[in-house]
């Protein structure tokens, strides 16, 4: 767990979790709703707890990205959330560590008994149309978004990210009992259980990522002992994104 972007993706889990919706289904605000802001208060010092008592090393407040990766491999923590499986595939080529020693859990049930849905992030290619090559760069990309192409490509980087296309979720590479993170991440991840992050919904959204405005306010609940104000700055804050926005 570490305070900085993906601090924030982490966060949105927990709020996901207590059924805190930011955003209504046309990308609106409901910062304004006295529940939510509650629920954002309460999950901020949920989450805060984990730190005040003593789960997570003090120094984490100051990690970098990779740096609960780092504590993990080094056995500084034993569990971390990981939004890829950049994790097991730093140890791949080590069989006993991949398959024996490291592990894989799925969220657990929501406070409410109910299963767990999982954010996701999809990642796309971007041609710019001023671009000196598109003629090269279209006849790139048709060959590459291939499902035998793409898929292969997955693979050979270690699995690290899953695929979006349906003919490539067929390859059993993806499915395979013995690889224990591969299935279980492909069997988490196609029960349907999922939504994307906000940005989706509006893209104002995805400054308040890029600021980690969720990622500050935990820091002040931790390091400041400064809470529920912490809440209201952040909502302030994506408040004014949002009006900025617009």
């Amino acid at each position: 767990m570490y305070l900085i972007y993906s601090q924030s993706a982490v966060f949105e889990q927990i709020l996901d979790a207590y059924n805190v919706q930011i955003l209504d289904s046309k990308g609106q605000l409901l910062l304004n709703d006295p529940k939510v802001h509650q629920g954002i208060i309460e999950s901020l010092e949920w989450y805060a707890k984990f730190f005040q008592q003593g789960y997570v090393p003090p120094d984490a407040v100051n990690w970098l990205n990779p740096d609960n990766n780092r504590s993990l491999l080094n056995r500084g923590v034993v569990m971390t959330p990981n939004s890829s499986l950049s994790i097991p595939a730093a140890v791949r080529q080590d069989s006993d560590t991949y398959r024996h020693k490291l592990g894989i859990l799925e969220f657990p049930n929501k406070p409410n008994g109910k299963p767990m849905r999982y954010l996701v992030s999809i990642n796309e290619i971007v041609l710019f149309a001023e671009s000196k090559n598109q003629k090269v760069a279209k006849e790139f990309l048709t060959y590459l978004i291939k499902p035998e192409i793409i898929g292969n490509y997955l693979k050979t980087t270690g699995g690290r990210y899953l695929p979006v296309m349906k003919p490539v979720w067929q390859d059993p590479f993806w499915t395979n009992p013995a690889d224990p993170h591969l299935s279980t991440a492909t069997q988490t991840l196609t029960k349907g259980l999922t939504r994307p992050f906000y940005i989706v919904q509006n893209p104002a959204y995805s400054l308040v990522l890029e600021e980690n405005v969720w990622g500050k306010a935990l820091n002040r609940i931790v390091v400041n002992s400064i809470s529920p104000e912490a809440a209201d700055m952040a909502i302030e804050r994506i408040k004014q994104i949002f009006d900025e926005w617009q």
